[in-house]
């Protein structure tokens, strides 16, 4: 900041953070949020794949969809296109507002898996499925065990030492 050597120069880039600090600080947000939501999918039902496709679609609309391959598996119904197996009454709203996020999945699957119910009928009895997949992608986060979600911390926590010591 202000590196070009004078007084103008540090209060114009002073001013530009001013400006731009809230966009700056909600980018670094989306990011964490990116990586919980990804965690959530991971640890997601297989059956059908439609909760992964729903969670795949919630990471575009945060503009990142550099993470969706991470949620990429063969599915027990791969002979439907994903908008045929969207098509299954499943449905998923996203907002964000203020700062903050409004998530709504709407899935036979996700909703049972969400409240401890695994599905035993799947061919793969795939072990990475995790009941209570929602409060497992917070713990990860409370307990800092996931690399991803710990370095978006880490990301935010520079970004904002960085703005205070004029380095932006």
């Amino acid at each position: 900041m202000g590196k070009r050597g004078s007084l103008e120069d540090l209060i114009d880039d002073l001013e530009d953070l001013e400006r731009n600090f809230d966009k700056k600080m909600q980018k670094k947000y989306d990011d964490i949020m990116a990586y919980i939501i990804l965690a959530i999918g991971k640890a997601t039902a297989y059956d059908t794949g439609v909760s992964r496709d729903i969670i795949k679609n919630i990471l575009a609309e945060l503009g990142r969809s550099d993470l969706q391959a991470e949620l990429d598996h063969t599915i027990w119904e791969f002979w439907k296109v994903k908008e045929k197996r969207l098509e299954d009454n499943a449905t998923y709203s996203f907002k964000k507002s203020n700062g903050r996020y409004f998530i709504q999945i709407n899935d036979y699957g996700f909703t049972n898996q969400n409240n401890g119910k695994v599905s035993d009928i799947h061919p793969r009895k795939d072990s990475r499925i995790i009941p209570r997949q929602v409060d497992y992608g917070i713990d990860l986060m409370e307990t800092e065990s996931d690399y991803d979600i710990e370095m978006a911390f880490k990301n935010l926590e520079s970004f904002i030492v960085k703005a205070l010591d004029g380095d932006i």
